[in-house]
């Protein structure tokens, strides 16, 4: 038996709303949300990296969240794992602000 996921997509879609459409997502008002054989979960990330959208992936024992790059986690998030190139992005900025305050006390 396949097992099946959750997908919900936000960000930037009004561009991109007939291709979400076309995948066979729906509109909730907020979000564009779906179900799919996890067999598909590859392509579903590939096209919210290559449009820069935010999605949030639920299934039996699976929980995945994709930030758009450049948006950071509230530090009290309850998001299990934030994916995408705005980790690293996240990493590099905050060790650059420590190096200037350390630079501005001398």
């Amino acid at each position: 038996m396949t097992q099946i996921i959750s997908i919900t997509i936000s960000g930037k879609t009004y561009p991109v709303k007939d291709k979400l459409k076309k995948i066979g997502l729906k509109w909730t008002g907020n979000a564009w949300v779906g179900k799919f054989a996890i067999t598909q979960i590859e392509k579903l990330k590939k096209f919210c990296r290559h449009y820069d959208l935010q999605y949030t992936i639920k299934g039996e024992n699976l929980k995945e969240v994709r930030l758009p790059r450049g948006q950071r986690p509230l530090p009290a998030s309850y998001l299990g794992a934030v994916m995408g190139e705005g980790q690293l992005q996240w990493s590099v900025e905050e060790t650059l602000d420590i190096e200037n305050q350390r630079r501005r006390k001398r």
